[in-house]
């Protein structure tokens, strides 16, 4: 269910590195990384090399080779591993190496824009792993480099305005959300525990959410009353007037439980439409 490549986007990201006289932008953010190449990854070890000129390079952890074959928008595809047994470092100093090495093979050395920051996006949801950067990956850019800046400001700006493609997108998970938000609403009753509302939510998002008009490929969600990092489901119970928090990534509707009335507003991120459709499957 790939997308078609995004031109628009893409030569607009080229067109601020070409003002900026940056040779290559590397990313490692995955909500930036899908934006340059179509392809989301789930741990946050990945990344790409995207050049001024010429293909990007993405750099791919082993099990998710499927998912970038058929989903990326790159097809220099660099693949390193979870656990290597000669290796004990973090998975990420592997994606390091190989981007060092794309942009040495590449001459693409002269000025090179990279993350200058400590965002994770999605990878920061993962207990016990190592998913932010360290000063030894800042600097191991600045040894090969003849100048390194922060490629922050331009994603931000090229990000800000959206193709057709990605309204698209949004609309898609208007739409979805929509109706998941409306089939709970009509269902959920006061008394029903947290984790009752969240799986009736989940099980129509799933049923009707993967190949939905046949663009969606994976769905991601979570239902709290709560406000925390990490979307979850308790076992409190749903009481009339209370207000419950559904949320289905950044596109999100608070619901009143015993009320016909919409008590909320849709809240969704700036860049929400770089980040759907979202890919979840099993596999026997």
């Amino acid at each position: 269910m790939a997308w078609p490549l995004d031109e628009a986007k893409l030569n607009r990201v080229r067109a601020l590195m070409k003002d900026q006289d940056l040779s290559a932008l590397v990313v490692r953010a995955p909500d930036n990384v899908l934006y340059l190449t179509n392809y989301w990854c789930m741990k946050g070890y990945d990344a790409v090399v995207f050049p001024r000129e010429g293909d990007p390079a993405l750099i791919v952890l082993e099990p998710q080779l499927a998912d970038a074959e058929r989903n990326s928008w790159t097809k220099d595809l660099r693949l390193f591993k979870g656990y290597d047994e000669r290796d004990p470092r973090p998975p990420q100093y592997r994606a390091l190496d190989l981007a060092l090495e794309v942009l040495e093979q590449q001459n693409l050395t002269d000025k090179v824009g990279i993350e200058l920051n400590m965002g994770t996006q999605s990878a920061d949801r993962m207990v016990g792993e190592p998913t932010t950067p360290t000063q030894n990956y800042f600097d191991a850019f600045r040894k090969i480099s003849g100048q390194v800046v922060d490629a922050t400001p331009l994603l931000n700006e090229a990000r800000a305005i959206k193709t057709s493609q990605e309204i698209e997108r949004m609309r898609l998970a208007n739409e979805l959300a929509a109706l998941a938000m409306e089939h709970t609403r009509e269902h959920m009753r006061p008394g029903m525990k947290e984790s009752e509302v969240g799986g009736m939510y989940e099980s129509f998002v799933h049923g009707l959410g993967v190949g939905y008009k046949g663009k969606v490929e994976m769905v991601s969600r979570g239902i709290k009353t709560g406000v925390s990092q990490v979307t979850r489901s308790f076992a409190q119970s749903v009481q009339r007037s209370r207000l419950i928090f559904t949320g289905w990534r950044k596109f999100s509707r608070i619901r009143q439980a015993g009320s016909r009335a919409d008590c909320g507003r849709w809240i969704s991120g700036t860049a929400i439409a770089s980040r759907l459709p979202w890919r979840w499957r099993t596999r026997p």
